[in-house]
């Protein structure tokens, strides 16, 4: 606590040396606090855009039609330059707008803007001038280049309409009279074709009649050539088909079904030589041919089909096979080739062997 008062008694004693420095800091505040020239509250300064450096300053207001006269410019740190016409309360810009007076003018703090300047008659940069807008009529002054512009735009472009209009009736008169020309030649050589056309459509007609009755002629030839060439055919292919079975019968009189499974259905032949514990086969002497088959091997004897397993038997076989299957029947019929008839039948369980021969 005594060091404190020491540190304070002494603080005292040199005040008075810097007092006229701490006066200047009040007169005259930093370069940071003097460079931001934002309006005060309630107020504002009503912008139309901003570009992005000097360079572009120029051309940008001259697009706005204002008077150079109705500058106020201000620069930002950032080197963007902002077009204003002046300083105007917000209440005021808030009822232009209301009365769409504003187009697409802001109302702008003006935070940021630190370097004031406004446009010589050529709309080059000098010294900045404050402008202030606080009344309507400023503001009305101010864009009356901008409404006069619009109105000359306006007149000129219903001037533009007008002419067009009139020029417009004056083509649609000429095209008119054209039109009536064409029409008159379309309906005289409308005539003619229309004359030519019904005098080709009897004749072709005519020619049509000639040649439905040559196609019609044509087509009962036809039908009976190829109602001769089906028998034909059909013929020939019952003639081969014979040759085949006799040929077939001949070799083989017999034929075999192999089957595996139950009440009557096949569920393939794999089942019944491939047991859970054990393999069965099928021993084969079909003429000079033997064959020994286990297991998977059973395929191979014969053509599975989707109701057995179909051997081609010769005069003289020795058929034998077992089942494995604990719960698949095995079934074997041979059939006589020429008459279809069943000459041999026989079922076997697990375990069971049939033989067949002849």
């Amino acid at each position: 606590m005594i060091t404190k008062l020491i540190k304070l008694k002494s603080f005292l004693k040199i005040l008075p040396k810097y007092s006229s420095l701490l006066l200047l800091l009040v007169l005259f505040p930093s370069e940071q606090l003097i460079a931001d020239e934002r309006a005060k509250k309630g107020k504002c300064y009503i912008t139309t855009g901003y570009v992005e450096n000097k360079s572009l300053v120029e051309a940008a207001a001259k697009k706005l039609y204002i008077n150079f006269s109705d500058f106020e410019l201000f620069e930002r740190k950032d080197k963007k330059i902002y077009l204003t016409i002046g300083k105007a309360e917000k209440k005021l810009f808030d009822k232009l707008k209301s009365d769409a007076k504003t187009y697409d003018f802001n109302c702008s703090q003006g935070k940021g803007f630190q370097k004031r300047y406004s446009f010589d008659e050529n709309f080059k940069l000098v010294e900045g001038r404050k402008k202030f807008i606080d009344f309507e009529s400023d503001y009305y002054a101010v864009i009356a280049p901008i409404e006069a512009e619009k109105k000359r735009l306006v007149d000129a472009e219903v001037q533009r309409q007008v002419e067009a209009r009139m020029e417009l009736m004056r083509l649609a008169e000429i095209k008119k009279q054209e039109q009536a020309a064409a029409a008159k030649e379309r309906l005289r050589l409308a005539e003619i074709a229309r004359k030519k056309k019904a005098e080709a459509d009897r004749l072709a007609s005519i020619a049509k009649a000639k040649q439905d009755e040559i196609d019609r002629i044509a087509a009962i030839e036809k039908a009976k050539q190829d109602e001769i060439l089906r028998k034909k055919q059909a013929a020939e292919k019952k003639r081969k088909a014979q040759l085949a079975a006799e040929k077939l019968a001949k070799e083989f009189p017999f034929y075999m079904k192999v089957t595996c499974g139950t009440n009557g259905q096949h569920f393939g032949l794999g089942p019944c030589f491939i047991g859970e514990y054990s393999t069965t086969e099928i021993e084969l002497q079909n003429g000079s041919e033997y064959g020994l088959y286990v297991g998977h091997q059973v395929g191979r004897v014969g053509k599975e089909y989707s109701d057995g397993l179909k051997i081609n038997l010769r005069t003289n076989f020795n058929f034998i096979a077992q089942n494995s299957a604990d719960y698949l029947i095995l079934g074997v019929k041979v059939f006589d080739r020429r008459s279809g008839t069943i000459v041999f039948q026989k079922q076997a369980s697990q375990y069971r062997t049939i033989r067949v021969s002849n």
